[in-house]
Formats: C-alpha cells, structure tokens, sequence
C-alpha cells in the first residue's frame, strides 16, 4: 500500500463510503471529529488526512484541526472537501463532494488504478 489515509466526515454513511472506496488500494481510517482525528494522529502516523471543511458543532473545527497537523505533523498533507465551493480556502487542496473514484485517487497517489 503506497499511503495511510485519516477521513475525517461527521456523516457516518458518507465516511463509510469513502473509506470503502480507498480500502482496496491504501490503508484507509475514518473518524467523524476533529477530536477524534487528534487522538489517532497522536498513535498512528498518516500520509493524508482528508477532512470534510464544516466539522458541524465539534469543539476543533477543521481550520484548528488542520493547524495542529501543520504545526506537529507538517509532512501530513491536508485535503479539505465539502459540498459548498465557498468553503475552499485556497490554502488547501479541496475537493468538492460528490466525490469521484478519480478524485480520491488523486488524492491516495493511486491514479493509475483508475485510469481509464
């Protein structure tokens, strides 16, 4: 496996599927807040932690959340997504949902997998 992915998605079924779609070809973990994200980077070393940009009421917002990862983890890249364009900083890769395989495979460094 050429990378280790950390999603971060309030949404249990939108994670699921995300993970789902990564987990045949990276070794893929998803968590549903920041806090959590926080606490599996603290035992477990990732490449790209992909978080979705409105983390809802959760107490670390996505800007904190990314924050720390630059300031503990820097090689960590950090990939925003979210279904509203007006969330992209430009500080940050973003995607924006609904995702594509191709997409995630960018993402992953897996585009050959998914070459047409």
């Amino acid at each position: 496996m050429c990378c280790r992915i950390l999603v971060v998605e309030p949404d249990v079924f939108l994670r699921s599927a995300i993970v789902s779609a990564l987990e045949k070809s990276v070794w893929v973990v998803g968590v549903g807040s920041a806090r959590d994200a926080l606490a599996l980077l603290r035992s477990e070393s990732f490449d790209v932690v992909l978080s979705e940009a409105d983390l809802g009421c959760d107490a670390t917002s996505t800007h904190r959340l990314f924050a720390e990862i630059g300031g503990r983890w820097p090689w960590v890249r950090r990939v925003l997504m979210s279904d509203e364009r007006a969330d992209a900083t430009g500080d940050e890769p973003f995607l924006l949902k609904p995702l594509a395989a191709q997409q995630l495979a960018v993402i992953a460094g897996i585009e050959d997998d998914y070459a047409a």
